[in-house]
């Protein structure tokens, strides 16, 4: 039995900006490094940019996201002022009375606010922009980076929003995986529930099919971290453990 972790890859798609002082190509050059080059400006001001994480302070891949940015406006000659706001996404349950209320604080909080640019990471920020965005900060550019859907693209106004699409390679795993161990009869791949890891999932069970004579076994997120741990105990020697995104309870590891 052996554990094997996934290839990550990143895929960046281009729109124009409508704000003539604001050219920006956002590039995610790690997983956890990101680059914005200097803004155009005629004149010397203070710009007003909004991050809004999907999930909370703490959580180690928000916080190196963060410290990327905010190592990237540094560089400005220009001033920037920078206000974060946390979705906690993960922290609490996310449903519709939680966007609801999300929704009510942001208009409580910015209903007068006016923002140059909005930066936005992970799946639930950029959904809750696409419902919300019109009616909180209208005609605002959007930069978002960690999105799982492939469909963001086709969702979105081309003109006033740009970023990062997080692709896994995961026939490129799965081929090394079974290359290095030729006789693999079972694939368990252990997830969780949350938005990002449906998308990869649904993208993963189009590739598992192509293998002939591999089982795969999905553990997720309804069993908690010593289930899995059980189950992963029994299996033969024949098997391989693909670990993937994992969101336990707070008791719990988290497993990025």
């Amino acid at each position: 039995m052996y554990y094997v972790g996934f290839i990550r890859v990143h895929l960046m798609f281009h729109s124009k900006l409508q704000k003539s002082f604001w050219i920006i190509y956002f590039l995610l050059l790690t997983l956890f490094s990101i680059y914005i080059p200097s803004s155009i400006a005629e004149e010397s001001e203070t710009r007003s940019v909004l991050i809004l994480h999907s999930y909370n302070k703490g959580f180690p891949w928000t916080d190196n996201i963060n410290l990327g940015i905010e190592d990237s406006f540094s560089n400005f000659s220009d001033p920037i002022e920078i206000t974060i706001e946390y979705m906690d996404s993960k922290a609490n349950l996310y449903n519709s009375t939680y966007k609801a209320k999300l929704l009510d604080f942001y208009q409580y909080k910015y209903g007068s606010k006016k923002f140059d640019l909005i930066i936005s990471s992970d799946d639930n920020a950029i959904d809750f922009l696409r419902e919300y965005g019109d009616q909180l900060f209208p005609d605002t550019p959007i930069v978002f980076c960690g999105v799982n859907n492939l469909e963001i693209p086709e969702l979105v106004d081309r003109n006033l929003v740009t970023g990062l699409l997080e692709i896994e390679a995961d026939k490129e795993t799965l081929d090394l995986m079974i290359s290095l161990h030729p006789n693999t009869n079972e694939v368990v791949i252990v997830t969780d529930n949350t938005p990002s890891a449906i998308y990869r999932l649904e993208h993963l069970k189009n590739i598992v099919a192509g293998y002939q004579g591999v089982k795969f076994t999905y553990l997720d997120s309804n069993y908690t971290l010593n289930e899995i741990e059980a189950e992963v105990a029994q299996l033969p020697q024949d098997s391989l453990i693909l670990l993937r995104l994992f969101i336990g309870t707070v008791q719990e590891l988290t497993i990025l």
